[in-house]
């Protein structure tokens, strides 16, 4: 029997990164880490929140990029990002919820009229914020309203890390 020799083989290419989205663990949780740090630092810096919603969508690529050494399209950044965006909106829902539950109950009502007094916080400022979170319309509005800056920041500062990142 002759032998064979083995054929040369074409090299092969590297397996193509696989896509962002709910099925990439490590894009899951890089997104997940990234809204909670982001969305605390949002809650602290109030009026400037957008900044930490950009970095946190560029920050997220970068995470993902460093974790599995794939670079990101910018498609696949502003997904990773709004991916991180979507998490973080599910973090400012809960706390407009937990709003909404706090002010239904007369009795925190009392109280956050007590500690109103010790934050300097005048009545009418703090009847204004409790009559916002009673009202169905101006609690959709935040609701809506959280959903489209959380991801369209995020997303945005994803692409623009993918963009950036990807400068070799």
């Amino acid at each position: 029997m002759p032998v064979l020799a083995p054929s040369p083989q074409a090299p092969q290419a590297p397996p193509a990164p696989p896509s962002i989205g709910f099925h990439n663990t490590t894009a899951v949780w890089i997104a997940l880490r990234v809204a909670l740090v982001m969305f605390l630092l949002s809650l602290v810096s109030g009026i400037f929140s957008f900044i930490w919603l950009l970095a946190g969508g560029f920050f997220a690529v970068y995470l993902y990029r460093r974790r599995t050494g794939h670079g990101l399209t910018i498609r696949g950044g502003a997904h990773l990002g709004w991916l991180a965006g979507l998490f973080g909106f599910l973090m400012a829902t809960i706390l407009i919820t937990l709003m909404v539950l706090a002010v239904s109950e007369p009795d925190n009502v009392v109280k956050m009229r007590e500690q109103s007094r010790i934050w300097s916080l005048s009545e009418d400022d703090l009847n204004r914020v409790i009559e916002l979170f009673r009202n169905p319309t101006a609690i959709v509005t935040m609701v809506l309203g959280s959903f489209m800056i959380f991801t369209l920041f995020t997303a945005v500062g994803g692409a623009f890390g993918a963009k950036l990142l990807n400068r070799d």
